[in-house]
């Protein structure tokens, strides 16, 4: 894209406030259209274009997909993804669920105080305890009050009734095809990704992308053979 193209692309608040939470989870916005669908809706949902992302010099691509690009050394360089901030000022208000302690305050922040800087917004969020977050989350919904950036875990009854009973935006024509463009970003995501976390054939928010193996004694079959090696072996030497 051109600068002209991303300066005139930039969205305005409302709008970066109605889509933009989807970059970190699903967009809240109480008593929208509902979120059900039915087995044609899943046949016209037009997934968003992906762009494979920039990989900075040293990245180790694998053939395999859903494999997350390797570095064997500290990266060198970096490069922006986008010209501009995404925000335009004002403030953005989050639901999330927190794994572990509490962040220190803003004021005390300096992570904090650094990412309000590099979005262009005042980042207001609302932490749930992972234990708690379930019931949280229920009050929340019940309230009408539902912040602009929502963390939903659609395994969970109460987030999947959410969706269904419509408390969230359907993003589905927001991001269709050449659309997700004006966020380079989420154009990264892979095209598989987008299509198994549609609910009803609709698409509610930006995907948590998990790489396809985490904990399981494996080995990279790729990294082995660029390492010279064709086979494990069958000892530790």
């Amino acid at each position: 894209m051109n600068e002209h193209t991303m300066h005139s692309s930039r969205p305005a608040r409302r709008t970066f406030l109605g889509f933009g939470a989807a970059a970190l989870a699903v967009t809240g916005l109480a008593a929208c259209a509902g979120g059900g669908g039915s087995s044609a809706d899943k046949k016209d949902l037009e997934l968003p274009t992906n762009v494979a992302p920039t990989v900075p010099e040293g990245g180790i691509v694998s053939d395999v997909e859903g494999m997350p690009t390797i570095f064997t050394s500290p990266l060198q360089e970096y490069f922006r993804s986008v010209e501009e901030p995404p925000g335009s000022g004002g403030e953005v208000t989050t639901f999330q669920v927190l794994w572990g302690s509490p962040p220190s305050p803003r004021e005390q922040n300096e992570f904090w105080q650094a990412l309000e800087e590099k979005l262009n917004v005042g980042f207001s969020p609302t932490l749930a305890a992972y234990n708690g977050y379930n019931d949280k989350f229920s009050t929340t919904i019940a309230s009408g009050e539902v912040q602009d950036l929502t963390y939903v875990q659609d395994t969970e009854p109460v987030g999947a009734r959410a969706i269904q009973d419509g408390a969230f935006a359907d993003l589905s024509k927001v991001l269709a095809g050449d659309n997700i463009l004006r966020w380079p970003n989420l154009a990264n995501v892979p095209s598989s990704t987008w299509e198994a976390s549609a609910k009803n054939g609709r698409i509610f928010g930006a995907p948590n992308e998990n790489p396809y193996l985490t904990n399981y004694p494996v080995i990279r079959g790729d990294l082995m053979r660029l390492a010279g090696h064709d086979s494990m072996g069958s000892t530790t030497d």
